[in-house]
């Protein structure tokens, strides 16, 4: 089962939808769903402000994209993956992607699941941020709330198009964790809560594990897309 649903926000291949998702209805259920988890610890202040860790991520973006086809998967695949493993509260996210199903993993398919998440996220980014063309992330605004925080980034594009990433943070620990992205309104979790849910009330955990088995192999080996995006 193949969807490109279940993949970040294209940036250089210009894929990126400009549908509206409403923000309220998520950010309530991602809020109750963490919050109920007690996920968050707000015991000593954060060593990095929120807009420090998104101008970090942003930058790793970049450097990606910059390194292009030229560098190759692998190496953008380190570029971006000391980056992004500190930077999303993976925890937090695959509850809210699993929902009610997570009961069904054993404690062994739970910690596969996470590092295969993981492992397909980063390859998903060094995938599709793989070609540089003159395109910037500016951070245009930082909103603090009781419980979260929105930084606002803008990703110009080199054609004067550009995209609006809104990322939401949560502290966990003393330190700041991502754990939604909106691009153009579009929810990273709304992307690929639906498509993960379907598998695993089809084929089981295991039928999940294999998915994202199977798609971190194609980004691996998709070296076709390497050599039509050249930096």
């Amino acid at each position: 089962m193949e969807n490109d649903t279940a993949r970040p926000p294209s940036t250089s291949r210009h894929r990126i939808q400009s549908v509206l998702f409403p923000l309220g209805p998520l950010l309530f259920l991602l809020l109750t769903s963490v919050s109920a988890r007690g996920a968050l610890s707000r015991a000593e202040p954060p060593t990095a402000s929120p807009t420090a860790v998104i101008r970090t991520l942003d930058r790793s973006l970049l450097a990606s994209m910059k390194a292009g086809s030229r560098a190759g998967f692998r190496a953008r695949y380190h570029i971006l993956e000391s980056v992004i493993r500190r930077t999303i509260n993976w925890g937090a996210m695959l509850h809210l992607l699993i929902g009610r199903d997570w009961g069904r993993f054993s404690p062994q398919q739970r910690h596969r699941l996470r590092q295969l998440f993981i492992h397909y996220t980063i390859a998903n980014y060094a995938h599709e941020f793989s070609g540089y063309r003159g395109q910037q992330f500016h951070i245009v605004k930082h909103r603090h709330y009781p419980a979260y925080d929105l930084v606002i980034a803008r990703f110009n594009e080199e054609n004067q198009r550009h995209h609006t990433f809104v990322y939401l943070l949560q502290e966990v620990h003393s330190a700041w964790r991502v754990v939604n992205i909106f691009v153009d309104g579009v929810s990273n979790i709304a992307l690929l809560k639906s498509q993960f849910q379907f598998i695993v009330k089809k084929n089981g955990p295991a039928g999940l594990l294999d998915y994202l088995t199977r798609s971190i192999r194609r980004f691996e080996t998709r070296t076709g897309s390497d050599r039509n995006h050249t930096s």
